[in-house]
């Protein structure tokens, strides 16, 4: 018994040591997905954009500005980008004038220009969105300004003697959301074309 135990141990240790070694020798880039040649300049330059200056009204920084590097595997569907984003917490959420007048005036004076965006399916009606493209670097960048609507608990289960804590846990408050977001193959429309730095 104990010589199937000992060899049963040995087997498990072989499998986690094949797990760990294709797992660290795997490749999490996506195939045929290319970054930026400049990438480590192009992130330097939108971290450095004012954009991440700005401190809306009602709101608190609570994440970022964070980068990341593109053609990362995230998951399925999804691989990295080049990108800056810088995440708020609202005490209410914007709406699309809110928006507007803590940025657009100040995005468009460097050089930003608006882009039409239309979400074929957003997740809540009371999402706002702003759009801008300019070339940085040589490369089409995007910013998105976004507010998301947090959501409250339903009055059924703060009413409720059963409910736990785990139930509320999930709750979310607003956000607004800036991102800027490299998109080497997706070229600014022709107003939005103007140089960056």
């Amino acid at each position: 018994m104990s010589n199937r135990r000992a060899i049963s141990f040995a087997g498990c240790g072989l499998l986690l040591a094949f797990i760990a070694i294709t797992a660290c020798g795997s490749d999490d880039r996506q195939t045929g997905c290319t970054a930026p040649s400049n990438e480590a300049q192009l992130l330097e330059a939108f971290r450095d954009d004012p954009v991440f200056n700005a401190d809306p009204p009602a709101a608190r920084r609570i994440d970022g500005p964070r980068s990341s590097t593109a053609c990362r595997v995230l998951n399925r569907e999804d691989t990295s980008s080049t990108s800056v984003t810088l995440t708020f917490e609202l005490t209410r959420a914007y709406t699309r004038d809110d928006l507007t007048a803590a940025y657009d005036r100040d995005v468009r004076r460097r050089g930003w220009a608006p882009v039409a965006v239309s979400i074929a399916d957003p997740t809540s009606m009371d999402e706002a969105h702003l759009s801008y493209c300019k070339l940085v670097r040589d490369v089409p960048a995007y910013l998105s300004v976004d507010s998301v609507p947090g959501s409250a608990p339903s009055l059924r289960s703060s009413l409720s003697a059963s409910a736990t804590p785990a139930q509320t846990a999930g709750l979310k408050d607003a956000r607004l959301v800036v991102s800027l977001v490299a998109m080497p193959a997706k070229p600014c429309p022709p107003a939005a074309a103007s140089q960056g730095p």
